[in-house]
Parts: structure tokens; C-alpha cells; sequence
């Protein structure tokens, strides 16, 4: 029996086994603080909303006041649909990952749009 070979397959099953812990380590970490910023956020969107409501029953309070239709007013408002407002959710938080680099991808996710030309007259 080889004890060189031995000796040099042990050390290498160590230096993964060292690698797979320090990186088991890192992902835990990252876990973490995703885990803390979804708490975060939670918080805040539960704010905003509570912020939403009542400026809502505040102006809705106001608009009767004055004899404001609000149905009517919301009816008539150029409203972006729930599938847009999704659409633009799933961008930004594809937007903020650490895992992806310039290097993982060809695709930047930048979208950069030709303006259009000034209509004359």
C-alpha cells in the first residue's frame, strides 16, 4: 500500500471538505441577511399600506365633502393593470442579485429604448 497516495487523497478529501464547509458557511450567512431584509421589507410594505389606507379615507372624506365622485374619478384614471405593476416587481427584484455577475450572464437586463423624434409643427 501507497502511503503517498494515501496521505495525498486524504489531504485533498480535507482541502474539499474545509472548502464545502467555508462556503456552507457563507450560504448561511447570506441566508440570513435575506432573511432579516425580507423582514425589513415586510415591515415597510406593511407600513405603506397602513399609510395608503388612510390617506385614502382622507381624501375619500374630502372628495364626498366637495361632492367628488371617487368611483367615478378612479374609473376614469389612467390606472397601470396589476399584471404591469407585477411585471415591474419581478424586475427589480431580479435586479438586486448578489449570485449574478457581468461574467454569469450575456443578458444585463438593461433595456435601452431609441427616444422618439419630436413631432414638427
Amino acid at each position: 500500500m501507497d502511503l503517498g497516495s494515501t496521505a495525498k487523497k486524504l489531504q485533498r478529501a480535507t482541502t474539499v471538505a474545509e472548502k464545502s464547509y467555508k462556503r456552507i458557511n457563507e450560504l448561511l450567512d447570506r441566508i440570513k441577511r435575506l432573511q432579516e431584509d425580507l423582514e425589513t421589507t415586510s415591515s415597510q410594505v406593511d407600513d405603506l399600506e397602513r399609510e395608503v389606507a388612510a390617506q385614502r379615507a382622507v381624501l375619500e372624506a374630502l372628495a364626498e365633502a366637495e361632492g367628488v365622485d371617487t368611483d367615478a374619478v378612479i374609473d376614469a384614471a389612467e390606472l397601470p393593470s396589476v399584471a404591469d405593476a407585477d411585471d415591474a416587481d419581478d424586475g427589480d427584484a431580479n435586479a438586486n442579485t448578489d449570485s449574478t455577475t457581468d461574467a454569469d450572464s450575456d443578458d444585463s437586463g438593461d433595456t435601452a429604448e431609441t427616444p422618439a423624434p419630436a413631432a414638427d409643427g
